[in-house]
């Protein structure tokens, strides 16, 4: 896999190459997007603008937590009291 850190020249480069339609409308520092784009075409070899787009539709519960479950998030809280 390519490693960018911090490159965005070149992840931009290669989002083009992988899915130009998908890379064309992103936005000159979008890089959660782009990543997103990479991450998907390397993990599962198809263009992130192949799969289909839910219009208008809600996600179940279920589905939600099963992919925060598998996803590996560090959300941290902090409180500021005075």
């Amino acid at each position: 896999a390519d490693s960018f850190a911090g490159d965005w020249d070149r992840a931009h480069a290669r989002g083009m190459e992988v899915d130009p339609e998908y890379c064309s409308a992103l936005k000159s520092n979008d890089w959660f997007r782009l990543k997103r784009c990479l991450e998907v075409f390397y993990t599962s070899d198809r263009k992130l603008s192949s799969f289909d787009r839910p219009q208008g539709k809600k996600l179940a519960y279920g589905q939600v937590s099963s992919a925060l479950a598998s996803a590996s998030f560090d959300f941290r809280c902090f409180f500021l009291y005075r």
